[in-house]
This record gives C-alpha cells, sequence and structure tokens, in this order.
C-alpha cells in the first residue's frame, strides 16, 4: 500500500509525505511454510526547492519491518513457522541533504551529506553512520550525462567498534 502527498509550498518549492506498508506471502516448499517475513513500513518527508538553476533538498526517512517467520520441527517432525526472538533487519532512521549547483551550461555539482542510524537487530549492532560526498555531472550531449560521484563515510556502533569507506563511481545517463 503506498499513500502520498505533495505540496506546492511555493512557486519553486515542493513539500512531500510518502507512507508505504508491504505485506509480504509465505514462501513454501512443496506444501510445507518455510519462511514468512516480517511487514515493512516505511514513512517519509523531502522538502525539494529551486534557487535559479540550482536545487536544494532535504528528506528524512524511518523504515521498520516487523519479525520474520522461519520453519522449525516440531516434537512430531513437522515444521511450524515460528517468529524470531530478535529482529533481524533492524529499524532505521535515515535524513539526507543535497544541494546541486551548475557551474555552467553542461557542468552541474552536487554537495551532499546524509545521516543513517540503525537500532540493534539479531545481525547487527546499533550503528550510527554519516556520509559526505561530490557528484560532478557532465553533460556530454543534450540527451547523455556523464555521472561520477565521491563519497565517504564513518561510523560507530554501539559497542565501540567503528567503520569508515569510500567509494568512487562513474556513470553515463
Amino acid at each position: 500500500f503506498t499513500a502520498g502527498l505533495d505540496i506546492q509550498t511555493g512557486l519553486t518549492t515542493t513539500l512531500s509525505f510518502d507512507i508505504i506498508y508491504t505485506l509480504y506471502g509465505t514462501d513454501m516448499f512443496d506444501t510445507t511454510n518455510v519462511f514468512h517475513s516480517g511487514n515493512k513500513f516505511i514513512t517519509s518527508i523531502q522538502f525539494h526547492t529551486y534557487i535559479g538553476f540550482n536545487s536544494l533538498s532535504f528528506t528524512a526517512r524511518y523504515r521498520s519491518k516487523s519479525k520474520n517467520q522461519i520453519a522449525i520441527a516440531n516434537a512430531q517432525g513437522q515444521y511450524v513457522l515460528e517468529e524470531e526472538i530478535q529482529k533481524t533487519y533492524p529499524d532505521h532512521f535515515e535524513i539526507f541533504g543535497r544541494y546541486r549547483m551548475r557551474l555552467c551550461n553542461t557542468m552541474f555539482l552536487s554537495l551532499f551529506a546524509n545521516g543513517r542510524f540503525f537500532q540493534q537487530s539479531a545481525t547487527l549492532h546499533a550503528l550510527n553512520l554519516i556520509t559526505v560526498g561530490v557528484a560532478p555531472e557532465f553533460f556530454l550531449s543534450p540527451k547523455i550525462r556523464l555521472l561520477t560521484r565521491l563519497k565517504t563515510t564513518t561510523g560507530e556502533f554501539e559497542n565501540g567498534n567503528s567503520l569508515s569507506g569510500s567509494e568512487i563511481s562513474i556513470g553515463i545517463d
């Protein structure tokens, strides 16, 4: 199920709200139920505005997935679905901001940052990630763009362990 609302708050400014609720069916092997994924709920809000040829956007999103059910053999050797004790997929909250500026007719540069905040689950300690990056775009023709992106991410788990990494990507659109 999906519902959304877009509100134009100014000549070049919009505010968007979205809600998504996903129901999953049960996986079967022959006639035996073996897995049922927990349902998923996502809600988001986005602010977007144009400033001349440039644009500014902010997005906040919350995702939650209920517990899965997994086939477990009972005393009679029959498989029954039982809910997992702790969720495998963590709830998480994301915020994202981007400023895209036109440098000339054929080149744009985006500056962006995001934060992702994961709650503890059966497979993951609670984790906070922060990413910053740049994304130059080059128009090679009116219909072809060369997209590039450089970003770096750093984060820390609630147990004190940390992680970091960088990504470089190039693509054609």
